[in-house]
């Protein structure tokens, strides 16, 4: 499945990567409350996408925990459990190595 960018407007000047990512993520869970999971779908792997092309900016580790998580809880409601663990286990990895480099600091 090709994943492209959500209906959502564009992003203004101003807005900031993670602000989108963020939006993104706020965009998807009120989507997935609507039971509309397609549209949900693509707003997380749109941020996934931008993370990822941005993937040496501080905080974006954080970020990709979190959208891991929402994509592991798409995939678990939507009955895709081996994509599910996946993702919830990328996300748990994400998780632990971001706070292990808080610890060392």
């Amino acid at each position: 499945r090709v994943v492209t960018p959500p209906a959502s407007p564009p992003p203004r000047p101003q807005q900031t990567k993670t602000q989108l990512v963020l939006q993104c993520h706020e965009e998807g869970m009120n989507l997935v409350r609507m039971g509309d999971l397609d549209r949900a779908f693509d707003q997380f792997k749109y941020a996934e996408a931008v993370l990822i092309a941005n993937d040496k900016e501080d905080g974006n580790l954080s970020l990709l925990a979190v959208t891991c998580s929402n994509l592991g809880s798409y995939y678990k409601i939507t009955g895709k459990l081996h994509a599910a663990l996946s993702y919830l286990r990328r996300a748990l990895k994400i998780e632990a190595a971001v706070s292990a480099d808080n610890q060392t600091l």
